[in-house]
Protein backbone atom coordinates (compact mmCIF):
# COMPACT_ATOMS: atom_id res chain seq x y z
CA UNK A 1 0.00 0.00 0.00
CA UNK A 2 1.34 3.75 -0.85
CA UNK A 3 0.40 6.33 2.12
CA UNK A 4 1.49 9.06 1.40
CA UNK A 5 3.12 11.73 3.74
CA UNK A 6 5.23 14.67 2.58
CA UNK A 7 8.97 15.36 4.07
CA UNK A 8 11.02 17.93 2.24
CA UNK A 9 14.49 16.28 0.55
CA UNK A 10 16.96 18.24 1.71
CA UNK A 11 20.25 18.74 -0.80
CA UNK A 12 22.24 16.89 2.22
CA UNK A 13 20.19 14.06 1.37
CA UNK A 14 21.95 13.79 -2.41
CA UNK A 15 24.97 15.34 -1.34
CA UNK A 16 25.93 12.30 1.06
CA UNK A 17 25.60 9.87 -1.98
CA UNK A 18 29.15 11.40 -3.40
CA UNK A 19 32.31 10.39 -1.77
CA UNK A 20 35.11 12.25 -0.62
CA UNK A 21 37.24 10.16 -2.19
CA UNK A 22 35.64 11.04 -5.36
CA UNK A 23 36.02 14.84 -4.57
CA UNK A 24 39.16 14.30 -4.51
CA UNK A 25 39.35 13.49 -8.01
CA UNK A 26 41.88 10.02 -7.46
CA UNK A 27 39.47 7.79 -9.49
CA UNK A 28 37.66 7.48 -12.41
CA UNK A 29 33.73 8.84 -12.06
CA UNK A 30 31.39 5.90 -11.97
CA UNK A 31 28.35 6.06 -13.83
CA UNK A 32 26.66 3.29 -11.90
CA UNK A 33 27.96 4.13 -8.86
CA UNK A 34 28.01 7.84 -8.95
CA UNK A 35 25.83 9.30 -11.59
CA UNK A 36 22.81 7.48 -11.56
CA UNK A 37 22.14 7.62 -8.19
CA UNK A 38 21.79 11.36 -8.55
CA UNK A 39 19.82 10.91 -11.80
CA UNK A 40 17.48 8.66 -9.82
CA UNK A 41 16.89 10.95 -6.84
CA UNK A 42 16.71 14.55 -8.78
CA UNK A 43 15.41 13.71 -12.13
CA UNK A 44 13.59 10.42 -12.50
CA UNK A 45 10.36 11.47 -10.67
CA UNK A 46 9.78 14.46 -13.80
CA UNK A 47 11.88 11.53 -16.57
CA UNK A 48 10.80 8.31 -15.84
CA UNK A 49 8.65 5.37 -17.17
CA UNK A 50 5.23 6.93 -15.55
CA UNK A 51 6.34 10.53 -16.06
CA UNK A 52 8.39 11.76 -19.02
CA UNK A 53 8.33 15.97 -19.03
CA UNK A 54 8.68 16.44 -22.65
CA UNK A 55 9.27 13.06 -23.66
CA UNK A 56 13.00 12.88 -22.51
CA UNK A 57 13.67 10.38 -19.56
CA UNK A 58 16.55 9.36 -17.26
CA UNK A 59 15.71 5.79 -16.02
CA UNK A 60 18.16 4.08 -17.91
CA UNK A 61 22.08 5.11 -19.26
CA UNK A 62 20.67 4.47 -23.23
CA UNK A 63 17.56 7.07 -22.38
CA UNK A 64 19.66 9.09 -20.56
CA UNK A 65 21.99 10.01 -22.85
CA UNK A 66 19.72 9.94 -25.99
CA UNK A 67 20.20 13.78 -25.79
CA UNK A 68 24.08 13.60 -25.67
CA UNK A 69 26.03 14.77 -22.82
CA UNK A 70 26.02 18.32 -23.83
CA UNK A 71 21.57 19.04 -23.65
CA UNK A 72 21.74 16.91 -20.18
CA UNK A 73 24.86 19.38 -19.05
CA UNK A 74 22.50 22.55 -19.87
CA UNK A 75 19.67 21.34 -18.07
CA UNK A 76 21.36 20.83 -15.11
CA UNK A 77 23.71 24.44 -15.57
CA UNK A 78 20.73 26.33 -17.35
CA UNK A 79 19.27 29.05 -15.27
CA UNK A 80 15.97 28.78 -17.72
CA UNK A 81 13.06 28.12 -15.41
CA UNK A 82 11.70 25.71 -17.94
CA UNK A 83 14.25 23.83 -18.82
CA UNK A 84 16.68 23.45 -15.34
CA UNK A 85 17.05 20.51 -13.91
CA UNK A 86 15.19 19.49 -11.23
CA UNK A 87 12.59 21.96 -12.01
CA UNK A 88 10.59 21.66 -8.74
CA UNK A 89 13.83 21.62 -6.30
CA UNK A 90 17.23 23.85 -5.84
CA UNK A 91 19.59 23.49 -8.82
CA UNK A 92 22.40 20.74 -8.33
CA UNK A 93 24.94 21.85 -5.77
CA UNK A 94 28.58 22.44 -8.14
CA UNK A 95 30.29 19.30 -6.69
CA UNK A 96 27.61 16.96 -8.52
CA UNK A 97 27.68 19.08 -11.60
CA UNK A 98 31.05 18.74 -11.45
CA UNK A 99 31.06 14.87 -11.53
CA UNK A 100 29.14 14.93 -14.53
CA UNK A 101 31.88 16.88 -16.35
CA UNK A 102 34.90 14.74 -15.29
CA UNK A 103 33.00 12.10 -16.38
CA UNK A 104 32.98 13.69 -19.75
CA UNK A 105 36.22 14.57 -19.73
CA UNK A 106 37.02 10.99 -18.77
CA UNK A 107 35.09 9.00 -22.13
CA UNK A 108 31.59 9.23 -20.77
CA UNK A 109 32.55 5.03 -19.99
CA UNK A 110 29.44 3.37 -18.95
CA UNK A 111 30.69 0.54 -16.47
CA UNK A 112 27.38 -1.20 -15.57
CA UNK A 113 26.13 -4.67 -17.60
CA UNK A 114 23.14 -3.26 -19.25
CA UNK A 115 23.25 0.01 -21.35
CA UNK A 116 19.20 -0.55 -21.43
CA UNK A 117 18.59 -1.23 -17.21
CA UNK A 118 17.01 0.34 -15.18
CA UNK A 119 19.08 2.86 -12.94
CA UNK A 120 17.85 1.27 -9.84
CA UNK A 121 19.02 -2.25 -11.30
CA UNK A 122 22.80 -1.04 -12.11
CA UNK A 123 22.98 0.98 -8.80
CA UNK A 124 25.65 -0.94 -6.64
CA UNK A 125 23.32 -0.90 -3.26
CA UNK A 126 22.05 2.92 -3.03
CA UNK A 127 22.72 4.53 0.10
CA UNK A 128 20.46 6.11 2.08
CA UNK A 129 21.10 9.54 4.70
CA UNK A 130 20.46 9.03 8.16
CA UNK A 131 17.22 10.18 9.99
CA UNK A 132 17.12 12.99 11.47
CA UNK A 133 18.01 12.98 15.42
CA UNK A 134 14.30 14.11 15.89
CA UNK A 135 11.26 14.40 14.22
CA UNK A 136 9.67 17.25 13.61
CA UNK A 137 6.38 15.62 13.68
CA UNK A 138 5.16 12.36 13.75
CA UNK A 139 4.67 10.25 10.38
CA UNK A 140 1.82 7.29 9.47
CA UNK A 141 3.15 4.42 11.11
CA UNK A 142 2.80 2.10 7.87
CA UNK A 143 4.55 -1.53 8.80
CA UNK A 144 4.50 -3.08 12.57
CA UNK A 145 5.93 -6.60 13.77
CA UNK A 146 6.51 -8.12 16.71
CA UNK A 147 10.08 -9.29 17.33
CA UNK A 148 12.47 -10.96 20.18
CA UNK A 149 9.75 -13.33 21.34
CA UNK A 150 6.91 -10.47 21.37
CA UNK A 151 9.17 -8.40 23.70
CA UNK A 152 9.79 -5.53 21.40
CA UNK A 153 7.98 -4.01 18.49
CA UNK A 154 9.39 -2.55 15.57
CA UNK A 155 7.64 0.07 13.43
CA UNK A 156 8.31 2.00 10.17
CA UNK A 157 10.44 5.64 10.18
CA UNK A 158 11.66 7.66 7.68
CA UNK A 159 14.67 6.18 6.29
CA UNK A 160 14.78 3.67 9.92
CA UNK A 161 13.04 0.92 11.50
CA UNK A 162 12.42 1.47 15.00
CA UNK A 163 12.54 -1.00 17.56
CA UNK A 164 10.28 -0.19 20.80
CA UNK A 165 9.65 -2.15 24.25
CA UNK A 166 6.29 -4.09 24.20
CA UNK A 167 5.83 -3.46 27.57
CA UNK A 168 6.11 0.65 28.15
CA UNK A 169 6.67 1.73 24.27
CA UNK A 170 9.84 2.76 24.95
CA UNK A 171 12.37 3.12 22.02
CA UNK A 172 15.02 0.68 22.51
CA UNK A 173 17.36 1.15 18.93
CA UNK A 174 16.67 3.07 15.44
CA UNK A 175 17.88 0.62 12.44
CA UNK A 176 18.69 3.36 9.51
CA UNK A 177 20.03 2.98 5.77
CA UNK A 178 16.64 1.65 5.34
CA UNK A 179 14.40 3.16 2.49
CA UNK A 180 12.46 6.51 2.76
CA UNK A 181 9.28 4.85 3.26
CA UNK A 182 8.65 1.33 4.76
CA UNK A 183 5.68 -0.69 3.78
CA UNK A 184 6.34 -3.62 5.12
CA UNK A 185 7.96 -5.55 7.79
CA UNK A 186 8.31 -8.93 8.72
CA UNK A 187 10.43 -11.21 10.72
CA UNK A 188 12.15 -14.26 9.80
CA UNK A 189 11.21 -17.55 11.82
CA UNK A 190 14.35 -17.77 12.79
CA UNK A 191 14.21 -13.89 14.78
CA UNK A 192 17.04 -13.11 13.60
CA UNK A 193 16.49 -11.49 10.32
CA UNK A 194 13.88 -8.96 9.22
CA UNK A 195 12.73 -8.06 5.64
CA UNK A 196 11.72 -4.45 4.95
CA UNK A 197 10.05 -3.57 1.73
CA UNK A 198 9.57 -0.01 0.75
CA UNK A 199 11.12 3.05 -1.42
CA UNK A 200 10.69 6.34 -2.69
CA UNK A 201 7.36 7.02 -4.99
CA UNK A 202 8.32 7.32 -8.13
CA UNK A 203 11.86 6.71 -8.21
CA UNK A 204 12.89 3.31 -6.02
CA UNK A 205 11.71 0.76 -4.36
CA UNK A 206 13.50 -1.82 -2.76
CA UNK A 207 14.05 -5.03 -0.17
CA UNK A 208 16.57 -5.00 2.57
CA UNK A 209 16.93 -8.29 4.72
CA UNK A 210 18.69 -6.91 7.97
CA UNK A 211 20.58 -8.71 10.80
CA UNK A 212 18.42 -7.60 13.77
CA UNK A 213 20.89 -8.45 16.27
CA UNK A 214 23.28 -5.76 14.88
CA UNK A 215 21.07 -3.96 12.19
CA UNK A 216 23.42 -5.23 9.54
CA UNK A 217 22.49 -5.39 5.75
CA UNK A 218 22.40 -9.03 4.79
CA UNK A 219 20.96 -8.58 0.95
CA UNK A 220 19.16 -6.53 -0.71
CA UNK A 221 16.70 -7.48 -3.27
CA UNK A 222 14.20 -6.79 -5.85
CA UNK A 223 15.55 -3.15 -6.63
CA UNK A 224 13.05 -1.59 -8.69
CA UNK A 225 11.51 2.31 -10.00
CA UNK A 226 9.06 2.57 -7.95
CA UNK A 227 7.62 1.34 -4.54
CA UNK A 228 8.15 -2.34 -3.07
CA UNK A 229 5.07 -2.79 -0.48
CA UNK A 230 5.29 -6.32 0.51
CA UNK A 231 7.83 -8.88 1.23
CA UNK A 232 6.93 -11.94 3.66
CA UNK A 233 9.05 -15.23 4.58
CA UNK A 234 7.85 -18.54 3.86
CA UNK A 235 6.79 -20.03 7.19
CA UNK A 236 9.93 -22.60 7.48
CA UNK A 237 12.57 -19.20 6.43
CA UNK A 238 13.79 -20.85 3.18
CA UNK A 239 12.22 -18.23 1.06
CA UNK A 240 10.97 -14.82 0.73
CA UNK A 241 8.56 -13.66 -1.78
CA UNK A 242 8.09 -9.49 -2.75
CA UNK A 243 5.94 -7.92 -4.50
CA UNK A 244 5.30 -3.67 -5.28
CA UNK A 245 3.96 -1.20 -7.76
CA UNK A 246 5.72 -2.76 -11.05
CA UNK A 247 2.81 -5.38 -10.75
CA UNK A 248 5.42 -8.62 -10.22
CA UNK A 249 5.67 -11.14 -7.54
CA UNK A 250 9.53 -12.52 -6.78
CA UNK A 251 10.71 -15.65 -4.88
CA UNK A 252 14.21 -15.79 -3.45
CA UNK A 253 16.31 -18.33 -2.27
CA UNK A 254 16.84 -17.26 1.35
CA UNK A 255 20.44 -19.31 1.49
CA UNK A 256 21.63 -17.65 -2.09
CA UNK A 257 19.40 -14.81 -2.06
CA UNK A 258 19.02 -15.94 -5.96
CA UNK A 259 15.77 -15.39 -7.43
CA UNK A 260 13.75 -18.45 -8.07
CA UNK A 261 11.11 -17.49 -9.44
CA UNK A 262 8.65 -13.95 -10.94
CA UNK A 263 5.39 -14.26 -11.33
CA UNK A 264 4.04 -11.29 -13.83
CA UNK A 265 0.33 -11.91 -14.40
CA UNK A 266 -1.11 -8.72 -12.54
CA UNK A 267 -1.85 -5.70 -14.39
CA UNK A 268 -1.64 -3.50 -11.51
CA UNK A 269 0.42 -3.22 -8.01
CA UNK A 270 0.82 -6.15 -6.38
CA UNK A 271 -0.55 -4.70 -2.44
CA UNK A 272 0.37 -7.66 -0.38
CA UNK A 273 1.07 -11.17 -0.28
CA UNK A 274 0.85 -14.38 1.89
CA UNK A 275 2.32 -17.88 2.03
CA UNK A 276 0.39 -21.16 2.82
CA UNK A 277 1.04 -22.47 6.11
CA UNK A 278 2.94 -25.44 4.14
CA UNK A 279 4.77 -23.40 2.08
CA UNK A 280 3.70 -24.29 -1.38
CA UNK A 281 1.22 -21.82 -2.25
CA UNK A 282 1.32 -17.92 -2.66
CA UNK A 283 -2.02 -15.72 -2.65
CA UNK A 284 -1.67 -12.06 -4.00
CA UNK A 285 -3.79 -8.95 -3.38
CA UNK A 286 -3.67 -6.33 -6.01
CA UNK A 287 -4.58 -2.63 -7.38
CA UNK A 288 -6.23 -4.61 -10.30
CA UNK A 289 -8.95 -5.91 -8.20
CA UNK A 290 -7.84 -9.50 -8.41
CA UNK A 291 -6.26 -11.85 -5.77
CA UNK A 292 -4.40 -14.83 -7.16
CA UNK A 293 -2.95 -18.07 -6.14
CA UNK A 294 0.22 -19.61 -7.33
CA UNK A 295 1.63 -22.79 -6.67
CA UNK A 296 5.74 -22.98 -5.72
CA UNK A 297 5.50 -26.55 -6.69
CA UNK A 298 4.96 -25.88 -10.41
CA UNK A 299 6.01 -22.42 -10.23
CA UNK A 300 2.54 -21.62 -11.96
CA UNK A 301 -0.68 -19.72 -11.63
CA UNK A 302 -3.52 -22.02 -9.83
CA UNK A 303 -6.90 -19.48 -10.15
CA UNK A 304 -7.76 -15.80 -10.09
CA UNK A 305 -10.48 -14.09 -7.65
CA UNK A 306 -12.66 -11.38 -9.50
CA UNK A 307 -14.81 -10.66 -6.77
CA UNK A 308 -13.58 -7.52 -5.64
CA UNK A 309 -15.48 -4.05 -7.03
CA UNK A 310 -11.71 -2.34 -4.99
CA UNK A 311 -8.24 -2.89 -5.37
CA UNK A 312 -7.19 -5.61 -2.94
CA UNK A 313 -5.28 -4.35 0.14
CA UNK A 314 -4.72 -7.28 2.26
CA UNK A 315 -4.99 -11.27 1.82
CA UNK A 316 -4.32 -14.61 3.78
CA UNK A 317 -4.78 -18.06 3.71
CA UNK A 318 -6.97 -20.30 6.20
CA UNK A 319 -5.05 -23.08 8.16
CA UNK A 320 -5.70 -25.67 5.57
CA UNK A 321 -4.72 -23.56 3.00
CA UNK A 322 -7.92 -24.39 1.11
CA UNK A 323 -9.56 -20.99 1.20
CA UNK A 324 -8.50 -17.14 0.99
CA UNK A 325 -9.34 -14.34 3.17
CA UNK A 326 -8.76 -11.15 1.17
CA UNK A 327 -9.94 -7.10 1.87
CA UNK A 328 -10.66 -4.79 -0.32
CA UNK A 329 -10.41 -1.02 -1.05
CA UNK A 330 -14.35 -1.02 -1.05
CA UNK A 331 -14.62 -2.15 2.47
CA UNK A 332 -15.14 -5.79 2.13
CA UNK A 333 -13.34 -9.37 3.11
CA UNK A 334 -14.47 -12.14 0.81
CA UNK A 335 -13.72 -15.84 1.90
CA UNK A 336 -13.01 -17.54 -1.35
CA UNK A 337 -11.75 -21.41 -2.50
CA UNK A 338 -7.86 -21.54 -3.35
CA UNK A 339 -8.23 -23.92 -6.19
CA UNK A 340 -10.94 -22.31 -7.93
CA UNK A 341 -11.41 -19.07 -7.33
CA UNK A 342 -14.79 -19.38 -6.63
CA UNK A 343 -16.95 -17.63 -3.88
CA UNK A 344 -18.15 -18.67 -0.40
CA UNK A 345 -19.35 -15.77 1.67
CA UNK A 346 -18.92 -12.59 2.21
CA UNK A 347 -17.86 -11.82 6.02
CA UNK A 348 -17.42 -8.15 6.43
CA UNK A 349 -19.06 -5.12 4.46
CA UNK A 350 -17.38 -1.80 5.81
CA UNK A 351 -18.48 1.68 4.30
CA UNK A 352 -14.62 2.44 4.31
CA UNK A 353 -11.40 0.54 2.90
CA UNK A 354 -10.04 -2.17 4.68
CA UNK A 355 -6.40 -2.21 4.98
CA UNK A 356 -5.46 -5.69 6.69
CA UNK A 357 -6.71 -8.89 8.05
CA UNK A 358 -4.86 -11.55 10.70
CA UNK A 359 -5.93 -14.78 11.50
CA UNK A 360 -6.31 -15.28 15.45
CA UNK A 361 -6.68 -18.40 17.65
CA UNK A 362 -6.21 -21.59 14.76
CA UNK A 363 -8.15 -19.56 12.47
CA UNK A 364 -11.12 -19.40 14.23
CA UNK A 365 -11.82 -15.86 14.14
CA UNK A 366 -9.98 -13.14 12.16
CA UNK A 367 -9.19 -9.79 12.71
CA UNK A 368 -9.50 -6.39 10.27
CA UNK A 369 -8.69 -2.70 10.47
CA UNK A 370 -8.96 -0.04 7.99
CA UNK A 371 -10.23 3.40 7.88
CA UNK A 372 -12.63 3.28 10.54
CA UNK A 373 -12.19 4.10 14.05
CA UNK A 374 -12.74 0.56 15.41
CA UNK A 375 -10.81 -3.19 14.80
CA UNK A 376 -12.96 -6.30 14.54
CA UNK A 377 -13.14 -9.77 14.58
CA UNK A 378 -14.93 -11.88 13.07
CA UNK A 379 -16.36 -16.08 13.73
CA UNK A 380 -14.99 -17.52 10.09
CA UNK A 381 -17.31 -20.22 9.83
CA UNK A 382 -20.64 -18.08 10.98
CA UNK A 383 -19.30 -15.40 10.12
CA UNK A 384 -20.67 -13.41 12.75
CA UNK A 385 -19.06 -10.23 14.38
CA UNK A 386 -17.45 -10.72 17.41
CA UNK A 387 -15.04 -8.40 19.66
CA UNK A 388 -14.58 -5.08 18.81
CA UNK A 389 -11.56 -3.19 19.67
CA UNK A 390 -12.02 0.66 19.98
CA UNK A 391 -9.06 2.33 17.73
CA UNK A 392 -8.21 5.32 15.54
CA UNK A 393 -9.18 6.18 12.28
CA UNK A 394 -6.59 5.02 9.42
CA UNK A 395 -5.17 1.87 11.43
CA UNK A 396 -2.81 1.19 8.54
CA UNK A 397 -0.82 -1.32 9.69
CA UNK A 398 -1.74 -4.33 11.94
CA UNK A 399 -0.06 -7.46 13.84
CA UNK A 400 -0.77 -10.24 16.14
CA UNK A 401 1.27 -11.44 18.17
CA UNK A 402 2.79 -15.04 18.30
CA UNK A 403 0.76 -16.40 20.97
CA UNK A 404 -2.46 -14.69 19.52
CA UNK A 405 -2.77 -12.91 22.86
CA UNK A 406 -2.05 -9.50 21.91
CA UNK A 407 -2.76 -7.07 18.73
CA UNK A 408 -0.64 -3.74 17.81
CA UNK A 409 -1.87 -1.29 15.37
CA UNK A 410 -0.14 1.35 14.00
CA UNK A 411 -2.42 4.57 12.33
CA UNK A 412 -2.15 7.75 10.16
CA UNK A 413 -1.12 10.11 12.77
CA UNK A 414 1.91 8.28 13.88
CA UNK A 415 -0.28 6.68 17.16
CA UNK A 416 0.55 2.96 18.14
CA UNK A 417 -1.97 1.19 20.21
CA UNK A 418 -1.06 -2.07 21.68
CA UNK A 419 -4.42 -4.51 22.94
CA UNK A 420 -5.11 -7.40 25.18
CA UNK A 421 -7.08 -9.50 22.93
CA UNK A 422 -9.13 -11.17 25.58
CA UNK A 423 -9.89 -8.41 27.46
CA UNK A 424 -10.20 -5.77 25.22
CA UNK A 425 -7.49 -3.79 28.12
CA UNK A 426 -5.57 -0.51 26.47
CA UNK A 427 -1.85 -1.87 27.45
CA UNK A 428 0.19 1.08 25.72
CA UNK A 429 -0.21 3.41 23.36
CA UNK A 430 2.19 6.39 21.97
CA UNK A 431 2.96 7.99 19.22
CA UNK A 432 6.10 6.26 17.20
CA UNK A 433 8.90 9.58 16.60
CA UNK A 434 11.57 9.69 18.44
Amino acid sequence: MNFCFNINRLSVVVASLITPLLLLAEQPVSFKADLAPILLNQCQSCHGPKKSKGGYRVDTFERAMEVGFDELHYRMVTEEEDEIMPPDADPLPAEMIALFKRWQEEGETFDGDDPQASLTEIIPGLKHPDPPPQYARAIPVTAVAFANDDQSILTSGYHEMLVWTARDGKLQRRISGLPERILSIDIHSGGKQVAVAGGSPGRSGEVRVIDLLDGSLVQLLHKSDDLCLSAKFNPTGTRLATCGTDGSVRVFDCETWEEVVTFANHSNWVNDLAWSADGNKIVTGSKDHTSKVFDLTTNSRISTYTGHDGGVYSVIFDETGEYVLSACSKGKVLYWRTESGQAVKELANQSESIYQIAALDSAEHFIFSGAMPSVEMIDLQSGKKGKEFTSTYNNLSLAVSSDTRRLLTGDSQGGLRLVDIESGELLTGFTAAP
